[in-house]
């Protein structure tokens, strides 16, 4: 496009620019919507009645399947280092259930990059967060799957969102910190505000 091109009725607007808008126009009365950027797509799906979160970037680096496989094992031997020399490698079959482990979280509606760093806070959580799932067996690659041993990824995807929920907390005392700091307000107002800060918050992450 050539948006330098002036027309000579468009109010100082190019050639290309009058097309646009007329194309929108065009789309918009078919019932369409039109999004310019990732902010109204966003918005567009909350009206819809979609709930939106925000992505989580956990590690930037880790963006293939062997990207994933490796920070598992990363994690694995950084926990448990003995347990290395009774490794026993099957790349097929690792690779083949982080391929799955990524389509799981892509199904719920997440593009390749941003599954992979939910995987990625998932294999976090199990290791983090360890006693609290109770393992029978030593922890192995087994954890991720998705059929029986689905209520893993479930469980660490719950301990996640809490996290997350505890961040956005936090991010809101200090906001209502930084308030107190400039007007004092009574216990009773900081509670309000605090809601209405925590209601803004969630609306925004979904």
């Amino acid at each position: 496009m050539n948006l330098d091109q002036q027309d000579l009725f468009g109010e100082g607007k190019s050639v290309d620019e009058i097309q646009l808008e007329e194309a929108i126009k065009i789309i918009e009365k078919a019932g369409y919507r039109v999004a310019r950027d990732a902010e109204e797509a966003r918005q567009i799906a909350i009206e819809s009645g979609w709930q939106v979160t925000e992505p989580i970037l956990v590690n930037d680096k880790v963006m293939t399947i062997k990207d994933l496989r490796n920070y598992f094992f990363m994690r694995l031997w950084s926990k448990y280092p003995n347990r290395y020399k009774y490794y026993v490698d099957n790349v097929k079959n690792e690779f083949r259930m982080m391929r799955l482990f990524i389509e799981s979280r892509e199904s719920k509606g997440l593009n390749r990059f941003n599954a992979i760093q939910q995987c990625v806070a998932i294999i976090n959580a199990i290791f983090d967060h360890e006693e609290e799932f109770n393992f029978k067996n030593p922890i192995d690659i087994g954890v991720l799957g998705q059929a029986k041993a689905g209520w893993i990824t479930e469980k660490a995807l719950y301990i996640v969102n809490n996290e997350l929920l505890k961040e956005r907390e936090k991010k809101a005392e200090r906001m209502i910190a930084e308030i107190e700091d400039n007007n004092k307000i009574d216990p009773r107002e900081k509670g309000r505000k605090l809601d209405e800060l925590l209601a803004k918050m969630e609306a925004n992450n979904g």
